[in-house]
């Protein structure tokens, strides 16, 4: 919303109805939003996948299981997960990069493991 404020300020000519100007603008921002969210989640997964697929030992069952239950975390733990084990970056570099602090960037990394690990783990109990 902000953005399309800044842009409806240096916009000349002032448009004629800038009500419905920031609603088109806001609109089309929250589209293009929209998509780089989509292109930035098809590129985690392709390099997910890749690097997992390039590792001998793995079961192609297990790596679709594992990289859905990634699909399945909030934005901001897999973000911070992808970051660190596939980006190679500490902690304090994922804080940075988020605008968060390094004990919320670590909190969020254990709570992504852990919910993989509840995830992952559900799926390969055996039955009694």
């Amino acid at each position: 919303m902000q953005e399309a404020f800044c842009r409806l300020a240096v916009q000349d000519p002032v448009p004629d109805n800038p009500v419905a100007w920031l609603f088109r603008v806001c609109r089309n921002l929250a589209d293009k939003q929209r998509l780089a969210d989509r292109r930035r989640q098809h590129r985690e997964r392709d390099r997910a996948s890749s690097r997992l697929q390039s590792q001998s030992s793995v079961d192609p069952l297990e790596l679709q299981e594992t990289l859905a239950a990634v699909e399945r975390l909030q934005d901001e733990l897999r973000e911070v997960l992808i970051a660190r084990i596939w980006g190679q970056l500490s902690l304090e570099e994922i804080g940075r990069l988020g605008g968060v602090s390094t004990a919320t960037a670590y909190r969020r990394y254990e709570t992504a493991l852990q919910q993989l690990r509840h995830q992952l783990d559900f799926k390969c109990k055996k039955p009694s």
